[in-house]
Parts: structure tokens; C-alpha cells; sequence
């Protein structure tokens, strides 16, 4: 072998590799984004001098901090990635499914700008904003136990499936790390350590809302504090915290609710009202003391988000003919059962007490069964 140090490319699964033939000894290096681009000639080693310097100060994304710098476009950029690293790009057309993303911790994909599109066996396909970061591939190898192979889409279309897929689970999980700098100080009855089941509470609380959930369940398990919301009538888990937490999450929502957070051994009920999106929010919650720790669930009403037109709840034209007519009577009352979620509230205000006129009352009456287990 000559003195000079010969080299290839080779792409392993996880990235441009460069391997150095030394002296009859292999040496391998991985490349990253900005020597990619670079050596595709789309970069100056000044401007991509410039881009981590500008990156440093921001802590965004390199190639987010390229386009901004107007250096290089997205499209240019993926198409020199996609070249250089000879993997596939992706346009994220349809939302991923919550079962293919699951298959990877919601802080994990939120941390990374990661993704799973598919599983084929032991092999994986990860969208990922930067393939070249292959610290986030041998994450997601170590985390799920298969191999990874990368395919690339814009960071914007990542972003929007990660939100779409997991909601404000990221956020929620990213929030328990480390206090919002925006939240100011903790509220009264909170220590500073505390602050951030403030940014916690709140990020449930908004994700509820625009997944339209009617209910927030806040249940202590042996080790775990277990967040799950109801949506059109069935449960699911949105994300765990440790049981440390426990007491810091209780006490923010009682203090929201103006409970008494010094209470733990007795059921208590409180409101809490928000504004999201310019809407009114009530927020009636429960709490309940159990062997294990107290449970909170939190009832949401959004009035501004009921149905209010009764040929839109889904009633046969046979049914709707028969309701109308027994809404219309000047006596009796109309039963209205079923489930949480179910759409009784906007059966009976788009029924009876939409009705009633300055010469005429209709009422309704809500008595509901809280079963928490």
C-alpha cells in the first residue's frame, strides 16, 4: 500500500461512513450534515463556519439554521442528503398511526425529530429530519431492538407527524425535566422544585382540548404516575411520570381547582375555567383518596364545541322524525342515557333546551355516575 491514505464510502445502515485504509488498519468515521452538504458543494467552509456559530448561540437544528441563513434551501438540501447517503426521502402524506409510533418513547422521537413509518420484521424505517445523526439511530437501535434504516423528509413534515402522533406527549414528558423558563414563578402553595408540574398540568390540559377528550384521569400506580384521556368514549394512556411527581401534579391541579391541597383523605370537587383558543373552558374536577395515592379526574366542557344542529348527531331520518315529534309535545320527559362521550349534552341542547321561548320552558336535568377505578 502506498504512503498516501486511500478511502471509500460505505453506507452501513446508519449513515455516510468514510473508512481510511492506514497503513493496513481500517479507521472509520462518520460524517455529519454540515461535512455532507459540503462535500456536495452546496457549502463554503465559511458559511458552514458561520451556521454553527449562528447554531450555538439559537440551539436550533443545522439545517434549520442553513435555510434561515438563506445558504440553502430544503429541498436542495434533501436532495444532496439523499445522494450523499443514498437513502430514500419520504413525503409524510398521511398521518403515522399512534400503534407504529409507539413503538419508540414520545421524548425520544421529539428530542431526535424522529419517526417510525414502518415495521417489516426486524427492520425499522425511521423518518428522521437529519439522517446524519446517527446518535439518534443507535438510539432508536438500542430503544426498539431493530435495525434501523433511515429515509429523510422535511423537518416541518416530521414535526407535524410527531404532533399528529403522539400530541403534547413530548412536550408533557420534556416539561418534567426541566421548569419553562416562561412560566415566571411557582404559584402559591407550589416550592420552586415544584415548578414543573405547572408546565405539566397545563400541557395535559391543552392537549385535552384539541383532541376534543372529555376527561383527564391523573392515577398513581406503584411506581408510576399514570395521565390518560378519554376520547370518544375509550381510555388511553398519554403519558407516565415518576411517582415522585405525584404529590406536585395533585397539588397544582387543587390549587387550580381552589381545593384544599391539604386534604387527602376525603373526596373533593372544585372548577377550574381556562381559555384556550379564545374559548371558555370549564373544567370540573374530582378528587378521590385510594391506598395508593389520591386520584384526580378532570371533566372538560367546551359548550363552544357542541353540536348544536340535531341532523348532525347522527339520528336515522326514522329516529329524528320521532324525537322531533316527542321534543315538540308540551309535556312528558325524554330520557337521555348512555356513556361519557356518548353525546348526551348535545342531544339535550340541540333537543329541549334549545326550545325554549319567552312563552315557553324547557329544562334539563344531569345527574351523572362517577365510577373511578
Amino acid at each position: 500500500m502506498s504512503e498516501k491514505n486511500d478511502c471509500f464510502n460505505l453506507r452501513p445502515g446508519s449513515g455516510l461512513c468514510r473508512v481510511y485504509l492506514l497503513r493496513g488498519g481500517l479507521v472509520k468515521t462518520r460524517l455529519r450534515m454540515g461535512e455532507l452538504l459540503k462535500e456536495s458543494g452546496l457549502l463554503s467552509q465559511d458559511q458552514l463556519d458561520k451556521a454553527l456559530s449562528v447554531q450555538k448561540k439559537t440551539g436550533d437544528r443545522l439545517g434549520k439554521t442553513l435555510i434561515n441563513l438563506g445558504y440553502i434551501t430544503e429541498e436542495n438540501m434533501i436532495a444532496a442528503l439523499v445522494k450523499q447517503l443514498g437513502i430514500a426521502s419520504v413525503v409524510l402524506s398521511a398521518p403515522v398511526s399512534r400503534e407504529m409510533a409507539a413503538a419508540i418513547p414520545a421524548g425520544m422521537a421529539e428530542r431526535h425529530q424522529v419517526i417510525p413509518l414502518k415495521k417489516e420484521g426486524r427492520k425499522l424505517t425511521l423518518v428522521m429530519a437529519d439522517p446524519s445523526n446517527f446518535y439518534a439511530i443507535d438510539d432508536v437501535r438500542m430503544s426498539t431492538g431493530c435495525d434501523v434504516e433511515p429515509v429523510i423528509a422535511s423537518e416541518r413534515e416530521v414535526a407535524k407527524a410527531i404532533k399528529e402522533a403522539y400530541g403534547d406527549r413530548g412536550l408533557a414528558e420534556n416539561a418534567a425535566s426541566k421548569p419553562r423558563s416562561d412560566e415566571g414563578p411557582p404559584a402559591e402553595g407550589l416550592s420552586a422544585e415544584d415548578a414543573p408540574a405547572v408546565s405539566i398540568v397545563n400541557s395535559l390540559i391543552s392537549q385535552a382540548i384539541s383532541e376534543r377528550a372529555s376527561d383527564i384521569h391523573v392515577e398513581p400506580q406503584d411506581e408510576t404516575l399514570r395521565i390518560r384521556l378519554r376520547v370518544d368514549g375509550l381510555l388511553r394512556e398519554v403519558a407516565s411520570f415518576p411517582r415522585s411527581y405525584h404529590a406536585s401534579i395533585l397539588s397544582r391541579i387543587k390549587i387550580m381547582a381552589e381545593m384544599d391541597i391539604s386534604e387527602k383523605r376525603l373526596p373533593q370537587d372544585g372548577r377550574i375555567k381556562v381559555t384556550e383558543a379564545g374559548r371558555d373552558i370549564d373544567i370540573r374536577v374530582s378528587t378521590l383518596p385510594t391506598i395508593i395515592g389520591e386520584k384526580a379526574v378532570m371533566r372538560i366542557l367546551d359548550r363552544g364545541a357542541v353540536i348544536l344542529d340535531v341532523h348532525r348527531l347522527g339520528f336515522s331520518d326514522d329516529n329524528l322524525t320521532r324525537y322531533q315529534k316527542l321534543v315538540h309535545q308540551s309535556y312528558g320527559i325524554i330520557l337521555v342515557t348512555g356513556p361519557t362521550g356518548a353525546g348526551k349534552l348535545p342531544c339535550r341542547r340541540s333537543g329541549p333546551e334549545s326550545l325554549s321561548t319567552s312563552r315557553s320552558t324547557r329544562k334539563s336535568v344531569s345527574s351523572s355516575l362517577r365510577v373511578m377505578r
